[in-house]
């Protein structure tokens, strides 16, 4: 009892509110506390593995940033007083504002319980101000650095792996010297050489339109509506078509293609193929 009888109205409601921050700190504030802590311990783990001078840039930026953090604790703390002051001030004025609306009216002192409400709400202001302007240079000074020690651990990944110190692993690969032409027929085709294109990035393309036109008794003939191929002499001729079946059609375009040239090499890519 003592405890309510030596507490303002206004600060046990300000109490009472405060319960969400609590709440906000424990359910929010911890987790990511937390999760930040694993995050940087694994990688700097990662980092220490691969380069040392990597990781020596990471745990000096994470010490700068936590040591920028904590400069800015106590004053955050201070503020967060007198706002508590304030703000318990402030619930105590509306509760007697509004429970002794009558006896204002009859002593008349609205003009000054008006001031007491301004004067109030100016003190607030001003604690937002400060909280403002220190969360401000809290955050920038905290992303300064931050960003610092991207761009210098950015650089210096770079330059490592330009200079071999650093790789995820190397292979050998073949590569061709040949001339490359990657044919294919509309439209049927275009996905799986737009795959093979993705592959010899380099290669010319040739092109060829083609259709069946069917007889009354269902027979059909493959004919050829436009073909655009560049040179075909002495390179490697690449025909992609996802289906054969007859062949009929692959066929009749290769001997449509090689009137710009006879290649050197002839190759047909097909997914599913009869056997025969």
């Amino acid at each position: 009892m003592h405890f309510f009888d030596s507490k303002l109205v206004g600060d046990l409601i300000q109490r009472i509110n405060d319960h969400e921050r609590i709440e906000s700190f424990l359910t929010r504030t911890v987790l990511n506390s937390l999760f930040s802590v694993l995050t940087i311990f694994v990688f700097g783990i990662i980092l220490f593995l691969y380069n040392v001078k990597i990781f020596a840039i990471m745990l000096v930026g994470s010490v700068l940033y936590v040591i920028w953090i904590s400069l800015f604790m106590k004053k955050r703390a201070e503020l967060d007083h007198k706002n508590f002051a304030v703000m318990a001030t402030y619930e105590s004025d509306i509760i007697e504002l509004i429970q002794g609306m009558q006896e204002i009216k009859l002593t008349g002192s609205e003009q000054q319980k008006r001031w007491r409400w301004e004067s109030v709400q100016a003190n607030i202001f001003r604690i937002k101000l400060q909280s403002l302007s220190l969360e401000q240079w809290q955050h920038v000074g905290s992303v300064f650095i931050n960003e610092t020690k991207n761009i210098l651990i950015t650089i210096l990944s770079a330059a490592s792996v330009i200079n071999g110190d650093i790789t995820l692993g190397s292979v050998e690969i073949n590569l061709t010297n040949a001339e490359i032409v990657l044919a294919t027929i509309l439209r049927a085709g275009l996905p799986l050489h737009q795959g093979m294109l993705n592959i010899f990035d380099k290669a010319e393309n040739a092109f060829v339109s083609a259709y069946r036109k069917y007889d009354r008794d269902n027979s059909f003939k493959v004919k050829i509506e436009y073909i655009s191929s560049p040179s075909l002499d002495n390179k490697t001729l690449i025909i992609s078509d996802p289906m054969l079946a007859t062949g009929a059609s692959m066929h009749l375009v290769y001997r449509s293609l090689i009137e710009n040239g006879i290649p050197e090499h002839t190759h047909i890519v097909s997914i599913i193929a009869s056997k025969e």
